[in-house]
């Protein structure tokens, strides 16, 4: 008999402990990723070129047209705006790069940092002053944050301010 909790898979499946399964739900109703304001459906994800693992290049970065299939945010942003990933009239521009902070509601580009002494999704370290990220954030993400968890802009801003970059703010680290 397994321990509570503990399923047996059905035949043809392994053992436990030979696979780790996993059930993973969207976070939209249609299982698209983010909620996306004005979504009245399935978002049909239409891809140019094959589907590869890897970008050409990061969507932090200005460059050629993304593949939409590559990234969960480059899909976003080309489903927003498709030039972004059109190879043959389009590019991964400026615009492309703001973007991902306006429609993927990801502060994981440079581009949102503001002022701040580093970005408040992977920098780790020196404490952050509160605002120093608006503009471009039209709300201080960091103020919000050094409001609920003073830390952050007195210490340091390490993984537990980073962590609430989702809870306090509403964006994400995509």
């Amino acid at each position: 008999m397994p321990a509570p909790g503990v399923t047996i898979p059905p035949a043809g499946q392994p053992p436990p402990g030979e696979m780790f399964w996993i059930l993973v739900t969207a976070e939209g109703p249609y299982g698209e990723g983010p909620v996306q304001p004005g979504n009245p459906g399935p978002r049909i994800l239409d891809s140019v070129g094959a589907c590869t693992d890897d970008c050409a290049h990061d969507v932090c970065d200005v460059g050629e047209a993304l593949v939409p299939a590559c990234a969960l945010c480059a899909s976003i942003v080309c489903d927003k705006d498709p030039l972004c990933c059109d190879p043959v009239n389009g590019s991964w521009n400026a615009q492309c790069v703001q973007e991902v902070r306006t429609v993927c509601r990801s502060l994981s580009c440079p581009e949102s940092q503001g002022q701040c002494a580093h970005d408040l999704c992977t920098g780790q370290g020196s404490p952050l002053e509160p605002g120093c990220d608006s503009p471009p954030l039209p709300v201080s993400c960091t103020a919000a944050i050094c409001q609920v968890d003073p830390h952050c802009c007195q210490q340091a801003w390490d993984e537990a301010c980073q962590a609430k970059v989702a809870s306090v703010c509403g964006y994400g680290c995509l």
